[in-house]
């Protein structure tokens, strides 16, 4: 829901930008590290809240070139990497959304700044972690609550794959990477069809993954979330209202030109892109590899991003694993190729 208070303010941002003034407004921590990867501060969301993604390149000190949004995230502003959704297509500028400013309720699932205080309220024990349990009441509510009572989802393996590094327990990080997911299939309103030949809960995943049928309902969704948020943002920020016969200059930053569902070969790229291992279902493992660990999106992870990445990196005594040691990068590196 729009800030109506803040909506003077914003003004102000969004007419510096518009007279092409940068702004340096978003700033990660540097280095980036583990504990500091998925540190995005609430204004920094709300900078990328309020402003077009055209111009989100002005939010940060490297302004002086114009990149694709897209893009921009992952050099400039990573730490925020939860709370932008882009859809895949097209492959070179992908439609993407960081926003719940729209007439629906179902944006509240997209709202990357209540993902810690849900997590904060279900840590109940104050050790700054989600225990077996204490997951338990967000499984119990909403959509979960309804695939797990028509047994369509398993409790347990949700909190197992959620648990990135296998500590037997969730960090805040492994909750926002795991929000950032499941908030599509929330924001779909449904779960995997339960299939004659397959038990969801007993069968792989545990019902705990994306389907072909998910993302062309969440495409859909996104695109018409999109459409209302630009409506709403050219009426207030560029004060050209549906109900006004005064047109958009040019120089407003929102429009809704491009945004539209994929055509077939678009879908079949981000089906192939999105399902990695061919398996027609979309993990929350694979979501975390494609969206998150490989930060350069090279297709691997090499040793750098693997030890800022929510992987498991401690040695078999305990100890933390290092760079320097490998030991559970060489694990995976079957091929020794270091990625």
């Amino acid at each position: 829901s729009m800030v109506v208070g803040a909506a003077k303010g914003v003004w102000v941002v969004m007419a510096a930008i518009l007279v092409g003034q940068g702004l340096a407004l978003i700033s990660c921590p540097s280095p980036v590290t583990r504990s500091n990867a998925l540190m995005c501060t609430q204004e920094n969301y709300d900078d990328l809240n309020y402003h077009s993604p055209s111009v989100w390149y002005t939010l940060s000190a490297n302004s002086s070139v114009q990149v694709y949004p897209f893009w921009w995230i992952d050099e400039s502003a990573s730490c925020c990497r939860h709370c932008v959704w882009d859809l895949g297509y097209p492959f070179i500028d992908p439609i993407i959304l960081a926003s719940d400013r729209s007439t629906s309720n179902a944006t509240d699932f997209l709202d990357c700044t209540r993902f810690k205080v849900q997590f904060d309220s279900l840590d109940t024990s104050g050790d700054g972690y989600l225990s077996a349990s204490e997951m338990e009441i967000y499984l119990n509510v909403d959509l979960n609550g309804w695939l797990v009572a028509r047994n369509r989802l398993n409790k347990t393996v949700f909190y197992e794959y959620t648990d990135l590094n296998k500590d037997d327990k969730i960090s805040l990080d492994e909750w926002l990477v795991m929000r950032h997911f499941w908030s599509l299939v929330q924001l779909a309103e449904t779960g995997p069809k339960v299939k004659m030949d397959e038990s969801l809960p007993s069968g792989p995943l545990g019902g705990f993954y994306m389907t072909e049928e998910i993302i062309d309902i969440i495409v859909t969704n996104i695109v018409n979330l999109l459409l209302d948020q630009i409506s709403n943002s050219r009426c207030t920020y560029c004060s050209c209202c549906v109900q006004s016969t005064t047109p958009c200059p040019s120089t407003c930053p929102w429009s809704s030109t491009g945004i539209r569902v994929f055509n077939a070969e678009e879908k079949k790229f981000v089906l192939i892109a999105w399902d990695l291992d061919g398996s027609t279902r979309i993990s929350l493992e694979e979501h975390y590899f494609r969206v998150f660990a490989d930060r350069n999106r090279d297709g691997g992870i090499d040793v750098e991003e693997f030890y800022v990445s929510l992987y498991q990196n401690t040695l078999p005594d305990g100890s933390p694993d290092s760079p320097s040691i490998k030991y559970n990068f060489n694990k995976h590196d079957l091929n020794n190729d270091g990625k």
